[in-house]
């Protein structure tokens, strides 16, 4: 606020103590109450005594922001679609809060604050930010001071050894053939082979759907697939790339009914096996909003169990997501003559592995404790 005429005077709290600053400059005491708006009082003093310094013939200020582009510019084998996909996650996590500050202003402190803060927050859903999507947007801004202490902008790296705080995550869902056939029934036939692939083979929806003819072997002794690709977020668009990682790169079986399902729609060996009803990749938004959510919904999977403790018997809804049917394929070769898929590396043999046990996501609406 004016002071005198000609000189502005912030007030703001730091630790809970009243402190102020003045300026003489209008725009420059308006930057400097924004700042303490967005990353508080502590670090907006930080920020102007950093760049009072610079002014006054010290170091160049280099803040978060301005070393992050740095980092990119000079990251190696990365594509641009993983230094598209880094912006986004920065954007949304760390970079409004930390971005502005000076690299040395930030601290184990400032960093455990910013965690902290996360923690607090929901997603556009209504549900807490995950412990996963913390410990991700950490490990991308851990990298990138990391290399600032490599450079020896910083003396040391101010992310390393800090905790992720953990929050509970629901269970991933194994259907049983019985829930599988009545999901399966409720799914367009156009989109059935789709989903029987994978459910049948375990591959991850960017790998189904950029399988080509030329990748299958429907005429084997064993039916198989090969993965050597699968979709990948590009700057703009969804580009063709290397699987996730090497050991991604892999022969697959193929059950006996996702073979017959697919040898009558067999066609040109560089033609995408799955494709929309219109051409082109199928994406994943679409086929959730339009074709799995109304299919789950009209399966109306669910389960009774009853509570240990008081005996009452409670009905739960399931909703699964499409990505786990990768999950039960497990589940589902429990009870087949044949598994649904055994698939080898191509960089090195895997042992054999007995069936997983089926799980299920059950969650008790009064008591916690279920039995069958």
């Amino acid at each position: 606020m004016a002071s005198g005429g000609d000189a502005y005077r912030v007030l703001f709290r730091v630790s809970g103590r009243l402190r102020s600053e003045t300026f003489h400059d209008a725009k420059a005491a308006a930057e400097f109450g924004d700042l303490v708006d967005r990353i508080g009082g502590e670090a907006a003093i930080a920020i102007r005594d950093a760049r009072t310094a610079s002014a006054a013939g010290g170091s160049p200020t280099i803040t978060l922001e301005q070393w992050f582009e740095h980092h990119l510019a000079h990251a190696t084998s990365v594509t641009p679609g993983t230094i598209a996909e880094y912006r986004r996650v920065a954007a949304r996590t760390w970079m409004p809060t930390l971005g502005p500050l000076p690299l040395d202003a930030i601290t184990r402190d400032t960093v455990a604050r910013w965690i902290g803060e996360q923690a607090r927050t929901t997603t556009r859903r209504g549900t807490p930010t995950s412990s996963k999507t913390i410990a991700n947007a950490h490990g991308l801004l851990s990298t990138v001071l990391a290399s600032a202490a490599d450079a020896g902008r910083i003396p040391s790296n101010p992310c390393r050894g800090l905790g992720i705080p953990r929050t509970e995550r629901g269970d991933m869902v194994f259907l049983t053939q019985a829930e599988y056939a009545v999901l399966i029934s409720k799914v367009p036939a156009y989109w059935q082979p789709l989903v029987n692939v994978l459910a049948g083979t375990g591959l991850r929806w960017g790998e189904a759907t950029a399988l080509r003819w030329g990748d299958l072997d429907l005429d084997a002794d064993v039916p198989v697939l090969r993965v050597h690709r699968a979709w990948k977020k590009g700057e703009a668009y969804n580009v063709l790339g290397a699987p996730k990682t090497r050991r991604s790169l892999r022969t697959v079986s193929l059950p006996d009914q996702v073979v017959d399902e697919l040898r009558p729609l067999a066609r040109g060996t560089d033609e995408l096996v799955f494709v929309a009803p219109r051409g082109g990749m199928v994406h994943a938004g679409n086929f959730r909003d339009r074709i799995w959510v109304p299919a789950r919904d009209a399966a109306r999977l669910g389960r009774s169990r009853k509570c240990t403790t008081c005996g009452t018997r409670t009905r739960r809804g399931l909703s699964p997501p499409a990505y786990h049917c990768r999950s039960s394929s497990a589940a589902l070769a429990t009870s087949r003559s044949r598994p649904p898929s055994t698939s080898t590396a191509t960089s090195r043999p895997t042992r054999s592995r007995s069936p997983r046990k089926p799980r299920h996501s059950l969650s008790a609406r009064r008591c916690p404790r279920f039995s069958s």
